[in-house]
C-alpha cells in the first residue's frame, strides 16, 4: 500500500519535487517516524543545493567568458593603436625626407645663382 511518504519518495526518484510541507500537512505526519520525515526534508535540501550549484557554475562560466572577451578586445585595441603609431611615425619620416629632398635643389640653385 502506498503511503504519502512512499509516494513522495517515488516522486523524488522520478524527478517530481513536491513541497515537503504541503505533502506532509495533508497526512498530518501520521504513521511516519521522525527519521522518515527528516529524510524527506534532507532530500529536498539536497535538491535545492544541487540547483544552486548549477546556477553558480553557470554564473562563473558566463563571468569567465565575459572576462576573456574583454581581455581580447583590449589586446586588439592595443595592437591596433601600436600599428597606428608606427604608421604615423613612418608618415612623419617620409614627410621629413620629402621636405629635405625638396629643399636640396632650392639650396643648390640659390648657391649657383
Amino acid at each position: 500500500m502506498a503511503t504519502p511518504f512512499s509516494e513522495h519518495m517515488h516522486d523524488i526518484q522520478n524527478g517530481v519535487h513536491k513541497p515537503v510541507s504541503l505533502h506532509f500537512r495533508s497526512s498530518g505526519h501520521q504513521g511516519y517516524t521522525d527519521m522518515e520525515v527528516l529524510g524527506c526534508v534532507l532530500q529536498e535540501v539536497v535538491t535545492i543545493v544541487k540547483k544552486l550549484v548549477v546556477v553558480a557554475v553557470v554564473v562563473v562560466v558566463i563571468v569567465e567568458v565575459v572576462v576573456v572577451v574583454v581581455v581580447v578586445v583590449v589586446v586588439v585595441v592595443v595592437v591596433v593603436m601600436a600599428v597606428a603609431m608606427v604608421v604615423v611615425v613612418m608618415v612623419i619620416a617620409v614627410m621629413m625626407v620629402v621636405v629635405v629632398a625638396a629643399a636640396i635643389p632650392v639650396v643648390v640653385l640659390k648657391n649657383t645663382i
